[in-house]
């Protein structure tokens, strides 16, 4: 059904997201000429956390247990602040979540064949 206002019912749109957000992040996640820098710096931030998980779980280290779960209080908040902003969960929810569940399996991986 149209909207004789003109208003769309997309909630990307009516989001409010703070200024430093929407011109530092968003774009990284809207414009497709972007997504190959935000491919690279997702696969070197997962090399770097799946390193991190690799040492708390097979050398069972505590400052990178500590590490660990920083990260993954730092994932929780951003999906929390998209849900703020847009009151609901969304690309941004979706880039953390499949990030975390890369890099676990490029930790298994590494571990598994002997990378670590």
């Amino acid at each position: 059904m149209s909207d004789p206002t003109g208003e769309t019912e997309d909630c990307s749109e009516q989001a409010t997201w703070p200024e430093w957000f929407e011109k530092g992040f968003l774009p990284y996640l809207t414009e497709s000429t972007l997504w190959p820098v935000l491919f690279v710096l997702s696969a070197h931030l997962m090399i770097g956390l799946a390193l991190l998980v690799l040492s708390s779980f097979v050398d069972r280290s505590v400052t990178s247990m500590l590490g660990l779960a920083l990260s993954l209080l730092l994932s929780g908040l951003a999906c929390q602040f998209e849900r703020e902003h847009r009151g609901k969960l969304g690309v941004l929810t979706v880039v953390v979540v499949g990030g975390w569940l890369l890099t676990v399996g490029v930790a298994c991986g590494a571990h598994r064949f002997g990378f670590y």
